[in-house]
């Protein structure tokens, strides 16, 4: 039956070696996909949503070995630090905006983190700070905004992105607003998008979060840019990409400097203090790339370390991640193209994984030791109690 399993030791006739192995029924409505292996290598684990629903935890073997069915889209699921899942199940009829689900793996209901202040969680992230409260970005809509400079109504709505640091229990204890620190003359070449051709304008559309310390690194897909902020005071301290500004970072060693990104997603601290990039080329008909840059903020500079491709990826029009592992490898999703793969740290191709239909929003990489198949199947388990 669906969800029970059964371990099976077998040996070869005449010999005495053993092997066991875990075999666990999946459901009939399971989506199909492909994985091929190249080398050895990759994430022990690692999540991504698939169709009809399911999130889905995968092995270095492309093996499914845990599975939840979400009432939405599991939109960006991940184990969070403190051992928690996170999923945001998507309403297609949702402008990008529902609350996060904080389960136990058991799939056991913790609580719900919605925006504060009258303001709709944006699905796009989520983050577990030190102390407990969560990271997100709830949309601002603004009205009565003169965007007719920019070939927009003279009397617009606009949409822009309050990061918000909240409580367990749903108290907003901090807040940093786009609409106050970005103007929209940085949307630039988004306002000529069809992604602005109705209101309410979507100027920034930030995908990610992630703090370090007293910063916080921001992504934003029509800036075209990556902030780095001070949480203490609220000011950007620099910006990397998009249209020019006095905190503005030359960048060094980058074929695509005028443009270094487009359209990007997934901007993260690596734990070597690099800055990891899902470069989407959104709009330049080139295909995607997973990034590294070294950040010299005294000398205001950038420069270019790394840069992962895949030529059976040729774009990716939105979504996607690019995650740094241990060894220099790679775990990257490629968007909205159904592809996720992990590359060594010569970009060389561990595997792939191709789903039938759909995509993942992200491919989120599991901290090595922090899981293992022992218990996830005991999670398993209670769930088909």
């Amino acid at each position: 039956m669906p969800g029970r399993d059964a371990d099976i030791t077998a040996r070869r006739r005449g010999g005495k070696r053993t092997r066991a192995f875990h075999v666990r029924c999946l459901p009939a409505d399971f989506p199909s996909y492909h994985f091929s292996r190249r080398r050895a290598g990759g994430p022990s684990f690692f999540f991504i949503q698939m169709p009809e629903r399911y999130l889905v935890v995968l092995d270095r073997h492309g093996v499914p070995v845990y599975w939840y069915k979400a009432s939405g889209e599991p939109d960006n699921a991940q184990l969070l630090s403190d051992g928690t899942l996170a999923f945001d199940p998507v309403d297609q009829l949702s402008f990008q905006t529902g609350d996060y689900e904080i389960r136990r793996l058991d799939g056991r209901l913790l609580r719900i983190i919605r925006g504060g202040g009258h303001k709709p969680a944006d699905i796009h992230d989520i983050q577990l700070l030190p102390n407990g409260n969560y990271l997100i970005g709830a949309q601002d809509v603004r009205s009565h905004v003169d965007a007719s400079a920019y070939g927009g109504s003279s009397d617009a709505t606009v949409i822009g992105i309050e990061i918000q640091a909240i409580t367990p229990g749903g108290k907003v204890v901090w807040r940093w607003n786009s609409n106050d620190h970005i103007g929209l003359s940085e949307t630039a070449r988004w306002w000529n998008e069809s992604d602005l051709a109705e209101q309410p304008y979507d100027v920034v559309h930030w995908n990610s979060v992630q703090a370090r310390g007293r910063f916080m690194l921001l992504s934003f897909r029509h800036l075209d840019a990556v902030y780095k902020i001070d949480r203490g005071t609220g000011n950007i301290v620099w910006k990397l990409g998009g249209t020019k500004t006095s905190k503005s970072l030359d960048l060094r060693g980058d074929p695509h400097g005028e443009s270094p990104f487009g359209g990007q997603h997934d901007a993260r601290f690596a734990p070597n203090g690099t800055i990891t990039v899902h470069d989407n080329r959104t709009g330049f008909d080139q295909a995607p790339r997973a990034v590294r840059y070294r950040i010299d903020e005294q000398r205001g500079r950038a420069t270019l370390l790394q840069s992962i491709g895949d030529r059976e990826v040729p774009d990716a029009f939105c979504c996607g991640s690019a995650t740094l592992l241990p060894g220099r490898e790679w775990l990257v999703g490629w968007g909205g193209n159904g592809l996720i793969g992990a590359y060594n740290a010569r970009g060389e191709r561990i595997f792939k994984l191709s789903l039938g239909e759909g995509f993942s929003y992200r491919a989120n990489a599991v901290h090595a030791g922090t899981l293992s198949a022992r218990k996830l199947r005991r999670a398993m388990d209670r769930m088909a109690r």
